[in-house]
């Protein structure tokens, strides 16, 4: 059995809507929710999705190793957001920063 070839995602069309509505959610999130929960956390999620489905519209490969490459991102986002606090906080969480 050999590796099946690339072929153009067959919902493309539900991707590229999906994302525009994605999009319109966020820009109403960014423009009239203030709180806590909605815009720091379920807003990120939003952003991990809308770059998923702009991407799956886009590019025609298989989704699962799309998917796995947004998580990727997303989890280096956080990462760095995270480090980021961190150094300007003075705590300094990783070892080599000592150094």
């Amino acid at each position: 059995m050999g590796a099946r070839p690339l072929r153009p995602c067959a919902s493309t069309p539900y991707s590229a809507s999906l994302a525009a509505l994605l999009f319109v959610i966020e820009v109403l999130i960014a423009l009239f929710v203030r709180d806590s929960f909605v815009r720091p956390y379920f807003g990120d999620v939003l952003v991990v999705m809308l770059i998923f489905f702009t991407l799956l519209a886009l590019w025609p490969g298989p989704p699962v190793r799309l998917a796995m490459g947004v998580l990727l991102f997303a989890f280096v986002v956080e990462a760095t957001r995270h480090l980021g606090r961190s150094i300007v906080s003075g705590y300094r969480t990783i070892p080599l920063q000592s150094w």
